[in-house]
């Protein structure tokens, strides 16, 4: 059985943490909506759906943000339970 394409950009591994935010690299495809002080929620201007980036495991590194060109992959509830249940990080396919 050949796995999902939406599984293609995941990697298994330990996350990376985010050094700095850039909130450049998102003003194409998100608005800021709230932020504190290690953690900035955005809005998808396509769907209107939230992510958050931020240090803690479950939030989005800025390597992520790039990886996928499908933007609403950030807020799959799918793609959101593999990074939890198995520590996974979104990266750029390799092939």
């Amino acid at each position: 059985m050949q796995s999902p394409s939406y599984w293609k950009p995941l990697r298994w591994g330990n996350c990376l943490s985010l050094k700095k935010s850039r909130t450049h690299l998102i003003k194409s495809f998100a608005e800021v909506i709230d932020s504190g002080e290690y953690w900035i929620r955005y809005c998808l201007k396509k769907t209107g759906e939230c992510f958050i980036t931020g240090e803690a495991p479950a939030q989005l590194k800025s390597g992520e943000l790039r990886a996928v060109e499908d933007k609403t992959l950030l807020t799959d509830p799918h793609i959101q339970t593999l990074r939890t249940t198995f520590n996974a990080q979104l990266v750029e396919d390799a092939a």
